[in-house]
């Protein structure tokens, strides 16, 4: 160990005595040793590198020689280093002898810049950052070394070499020193590096220039603009200023420009955006001209660096206005050289403007406020200005149009021009619907155009559809589906969609609008941009929403007028699109149901027949129940819900009147305490008599009044709420309607002008079957009186004439019914013209008759009844409807022509007459080989009448004064 130790210090001694006798050597000497030593091999030992370093203070003309020895040097440690990385078995890597080489160089360099900086630093920024770049590119086809696309890795890479990280401190250290006093030179070196040695350099200029972003920045930006104009407008027969070298062009110098700041621009583009927007205002050149060759410079840097171009968009547009561009129109002017520099304007621009993203919409919104000579965003603009705006705009949204179709097939991005227009659509159609100026809507149509064909047309023309308030609104609509309905498939089907999704998520007055207006275009063809292929083509689209528009009409929260829309909608479905298509078998029952509920809610707020609203919703009822089978789910749920507590109201059921505390009553009422007990007075009464042991009195008990038949206090009066005129009215709408569902001819047809003639033949038999049905079971679900009444018999056939007096009850409950009702009346005059529909109805008319017979054998006046009667006026309509459904034959169903002479006892006879003929011949229900005949032939059941007509004879003899020129109605013709 002593031994090595001394080796050691032998080694030490003798170098220290080589360098001693280097130092000693004169300054001709140390050349001749720098000079052989390059030619040597291994020239990098640590002698060599100290001899360098000390030629480098004592000799000033050799010091460009010794840089370049120390670049050789750097080079080769970074040499060694790579390979190292690539080949760790076989590579040695960095000596102990070039270590130190390195150190001794680094901390000369650094030595030299602390005594003497302002001399130093400008030479050592030059060298440095030129050697960056040398060995930069030098390396750049080793495999370890990242790509220079991935700008990240790349420096990180860097970095981590020791020896490119000494070197780039000295970068650092001498850029650090210039930065303060001589600027131009040290960021001219970094840009003429940057030129040189690009994309390799370009880590090198990321590190700088996040360490010295303003100076980078302005310092780019200034001297990237002063060789631009140098180059450009420099006559070529003057000498080319010395910063701009032999191989310097345009094109290199912008690309120089744009790599520096693009990187720059990933931490530090607030500054960028700022620098330059400061140059346009306070142009760096003469004011005749500074201004409009600032313009040009950006726009050049916009056109090759999309980056920065999305960044200062919205700033520039913000300070453009109409002096900006009076202004510098007239130093391009000054400046111009003739049509071709407008025309390379013009195109630069209209680059420029489909590369944008954020801010595109502003620009184009500019744009077109200057082409259209929009006063109101952009006044005081010169003539010759607008003209050129003018003649730039249509190349613009060609390009713009070209630009969308090429992008149809691709996804949708959201870096492009069509991102924030896309965004902006709704102020576009805004101002194409609100703008009055017709070159500003071509305009405006162009670009929403463009914007359609870039995977919004739905959202467009929806909204467009939406907004629509007039017909010239749903005109510019038109015009632009039509553009873009070749190059959207099922473009239809979208924007309905769409629309319906919308509107979801706005106000009622949104849906109103969009229900006025597609009733608009489905029920208009041939109107200039209407077709016939659209409207069917719209027509069969709107299957897709039947359910929406169903929950629009159904829901209570909708206003009267979308539900008018709705239902105009649905009936141009129904009537224009097959069953198979609407999918009906599966949405009957919801779509009757809402119908029906509209139906009735129209009933409650005052509509009658003739009202639009009303007539529409028979219309479409109408249409629904073409077929029996439809007819009978509508005829049930209208006749069901006419029954139901809360529209029974409407037809004149009357309900109990609820005394009021203040009530007073008629001083006539002989009870008049309310609390009245009729039970609890009999109780006492009966307590009293069986005190006295009266064994006449004892067992009796009044059963009505033990029961509770018969309550306390006096009376109650129903009244019906609704008035007489209203119940008409509902009444009328009701039986119409299903009046119009029976009638063969009213599918498609205007109801409000078709009238309905009262014969057989207008109506479908097999739907007077189905209306019959349906009434007696809705008139039985109305109440379970009724249905005991109705059922409790068992058969259709007719008892005799004592039994009714032990169903007189229940025959009571269907008369008070059918007086409440008074549609039912009007509907078993329909369903009469089928005699076999009618016969199903027979317990209805069997409990009125029967009512009838009691009320007139019960009266004892001589004298004909009051013609306003209720009793009355059933009779005659009983009469009528037995005498329409073939019940009864001539002369027989003539009796109710004698109701108003005879009286009411006679009129009871006339009833008895009726109840047995058709008691003992029922309609048959069967014909020859099973087959229901549709007229009734009396004569050839060979009925004998006599016995009937004997009776009504002998009221005719008894009444021979009165009734004597009416014998002959009465009797049977040979």
């Amino acid at each position: 160990m002593h031994a090595s130790n001394t080796k050691v210090l032998i080694d030490e001694k003798a170098k220290s005595k080589q360098i001693n006798a280097t130092s000693k050597l004169g300054a001709q000497q140390m050349v001749h040793w720098f000079v052989a030593s390059s030619y040597a091999s291994s020239s990098f030992t640590e002698e060599r590198v100290k001899n360098s370093v000390a030629l480098l203070h004592r000799v000033p003309s050799a010091r460009n020689a010794v840089l370049h020895r120390f670049t050789m040097l750097y080079e080769e440690a970074i040499r060694a280093s790579l390979d190292q990385m690539e080949f760790p078995t076989t590579a040695i890597g960095l000596s102990s002898e070039m270590t130190s080489s390195l150190e001794l160089v680094t901390t000369t360099l650094f030595d030299l810049l602390n005594e003497n900086g302002e001399a130093w630093a400008s030479i050592l920024c030059s060298w440095s950052v030129e050697s960056l770049g040398q060995i930069s590119s030098c390396y750049k086809q080793r495999q370890v070394i990242p790509p220079p696309t991935n700008l990240s890795r790349l420096l990180s890479f860097w970095l981590n070499l020791v020896p490119m990280r000494m070197l780039l401190d000295v970068y650092r250290t001498s850029l650090n020193i210039l930065i303060q006093c001589n600027v131009a030179s040290c960021l001219d070196s970094l840009l003429s590096a940057s030129s040189n040695h690009s994309p390799y350099f370009d880590w090198v200029v990321a590190d700088i220039g996040n360490a010295f972003p303003n100076a980078v920045i302005e310092r780019v930006l200034n001297t990237g603009f002063s060789k631009f104009c140098k180059l450009r407008w420099t006559s070529i027969s003057i000498t080319p200023s010395s910063s701009i070298t032999m191989n310097e062009s345009e094109q290199s110098i912008l690309t120089s420009v744009i790599r520096i700041l693009e990187h720059l621009a990933t931490f530090h583009q607030t500054q960028i955006c700022e620098k330059m927007l400061e140059m346009f205002k306070t142009p760096p050149a003469d004011k005749s001209t500074g201004q409009i060759k600032i313009v040009f410079f950006l726009m050049r840097v916009f056109s090759a660096s999309i980056q920065l171009l999305h960044a200062t968009t919205n700033l520039f547009v913000n300070e453009i206005n109409a002096t900006t561009l009076n202004q510098l129109h007239k130093q391009f002017k000054r400046l111009s050289k003739g049509p071709e520099e407008m025309e390379s304007l013009c195109s630069l621009v209209v680059h420029l403007v489909c590369q944008s993203s954020t801010g595109s919409y502003s620009l184009v919104n500019l744009m077109i406020a200057a082409a259209s000579h929009d006063s109101q965003k952009i006044g005081g603009l010169e003539k010759s200005v607008k003209d050129i705006f003018s003649n730039i705009l249509p190349s613009i949204l060609k390009d713009l149009q070209h630009l969308a179709l090429s992008k149809q097939s691709e996804d949708k991005e959201t870096n492009n021009v069509f991102f924030e227009l896309s965004n902006n659509y709704p102020n576009l159609c805004k101002d194409i619907i609100t703008t009055s100026s017709d070159e500003r809507k071509k305009w405006l149509h162009s670009v929403l155009l463009s914007v359609c064909l870039n995977h919004h047309a739905s959202h467009v023309l929806s909204h467009l559809l939406i907004e629509s308030t007039t017909a010239a609104h749903l005109e510019i609509f038109l015009k632009l589906f039509n553009d873009v309905k070749p190059f959207v498939p099922e473009l239809t089907e979208k924007i309905v969609i769409r629309s319906f999704t919308a509107i979801k998520q706005m106000p009622g007055e949104k849906s109103l609008r969009l229900l006025i207006n597609l009733y608009h275009l489905t029920s208009q063809t041939g109107s200039g941009l209407v077709s016939d292929n659209f409207v069917t083509r719209m027509t069969h689209c709107l299957c897709i929403v039947l359910d929406e528009l169903v929950s629009m009409l159904g829901h209570l929260s909708s206003s009267q007028q979308i539900a008018f829309n709705a239902v105009q909608l649905l009936y141009i479905i129904l009537s224009s699109v097959s069953s198979y298509k609407i999918k009906l078998d599966m949405r009957l029952m919801p779509l009757t149901q809402t119908l029906v509920f509209y139906f009735y809610k129209l009933l409650h707020t005052g509509h009658v027949n003739n009202d639009q609203a009303m007539q529409c919703c028979q219309r479409t009822l109408v249409q629904l129940s073409q077929t029996p089978e439809l007819f009978a789910v509508v005829c049930r749920f209208v006749l069901e819900a006419s029954v139901s507590q809360e529209n029974s109201i409407l037809f004149g059921r009357r309900v109990e009147s609820n005394f009021s505390e203040n009530e007073s009553h008629s001083s006539q009422d002989l009870c008049t305490d309310h609390h009245v007990s009729l039970l609890s007075m009999h109780r006492k009464l009966s307590a009293q008599t069986i005190s006295r042991r009266c064994s006449s009195v004892a067992g009796f008990v009044p059963i009505s009044i033990e029961t509770g038949m018969v309550g306390s206090g006096p009376k109650q009066k129903k009244k019906c709420p609704i008035s007489k005129v209203a119940q008409t009215s509902n009444n009328e709408s009701l039986s119409l309607l299903l009046y119009r569902c029976c009638c063969k001819t009213t599918s498609g047809t205007d109801i409000s002008h078709f009238s309905i003639p009262d014969v057989a033949q207008a109506f479908d038999a097999v739907k007077l079957s189905v209306l019959s049905t349906s009434l007696l079971s809705a008139i039985m679900a109305s109440s379970p009186y009724l249905a005991t009444a109705i059922t409790l018999d068992g058969e259709p056939e007719w008892p005799s004439n004592q039994v009714k007096k032990f169903t007189i009850e229940r025959d009571l409950k269907v008369f008070h019914f059918m007086d409440e009702h008074p549609f039912a009346w009007q509907l078993l005059s329909l369903v009469a013209h089928n005699y076999r529909s009618l016969w199903n109805l027979s317990p209805i008319l069997r409990s009125c008759i029967s009512v009838l017979i009691f009320h007139f054998e019960a009266s004892r006046y001589n004298e004909p009844p009051s013609e306003t009667s209720l009793h009355y006026q059933v009779a005659l309509q009983v009469i009528q409807i037995a005498r329409k459904g073939q019940l009864i034959p001539p002369p027989l169903c003539f009796v109710n022509e004698l109701f108003h002479i005879v009286t009411e006892y006679e009129i009871n006879v006339l009833m008895v007459v009726v109840w047995n003929f058709i008691k003992d011949y029922p309609p048959p229900l069967e014909g020859e080989n099973n087959e229901v005949p549709v007229t009734r032939n009396f004569e050839a059941e060979g009925i004998n009448l006599q016995p009937y007509l004997a009776t009504i004879h002998t009221i005719l003899h008894a009444n021979i004064d009165k009734l004597g020129h009416m014998f002959s109605r009465f009797t049977m013709q040979s």
